[in-house]
């Protein structure tokens, strides 16, 4: 009696490749589940710890994928960038779905350290990718300096 589930299994999910290749979408991973609450980038960036841990769906357009295997993306929203790694290397992107709108579903992380005194904010050293700034004199540099908000993708979406 196995044997059923699992050829409906099989028959589903190769109904939901047709139902996207029907469309001009492409999967990688897991598919992204509607039921799954959507967040605008920014609401994450201005908030990281409301949302570190969460898993979360949020959707951009594919800035820069890693040229080398295409473990990671920047999705873009708007004027929000933020860094998202495949999950475990488990899956990988190619280079051209650059450009393309995407639907991404992960756990929000926070990686690196937070800087909230406004002495150490002056000496702290960028991340990498960050546009050196100025704080006005005794103003706390209140972003994620050194620590980066980012999304562990357990499915991509690409249209």
């Amino acid at each position: 009696m196995e044997a059923p589930a699992a050829s409906e299994e099989a028959a589903a999910v190769s109904g939901a490749e047709t139902a996207a290749e029907a469309t001009g979408e492409r999967v990688f991973g897991e598919r992204p589940e509607d039921g799954v609450e959507q967040v605008a980038l920014a609401d994450i960036v201005a908030a990281p710890e409301q949302w570190a841990g969460k898993v979360v769906r949020v959707e951009g357009t594919i800035g820069k994928v890693c040229e080398k295997k295409g473990c990671w993306m920047d999705l873009r929203q708007g004027e929000t960038t933020v860094r998202i790694p495949m999950a475990g290397h488990s899956f990988f992107l190619p280079q051209d779905v650059i450009g393309h709108e995407a639907v991404v579903q992960g756990t929000v992380q926070l990686v690196g350290e937070y800087v909230e005194d406004a002495a150490e904010a002056e000496a702290h050293e960028h991340a990498e990718g960050e546009e050196a700034h100025e704080h006005a004199e005794g103003e706390a540099c209140n972003h994620t300096v050194g620590r980066r908000v980012i999304v562990e993708a357990t499915g991509v979406l690409v249209r």
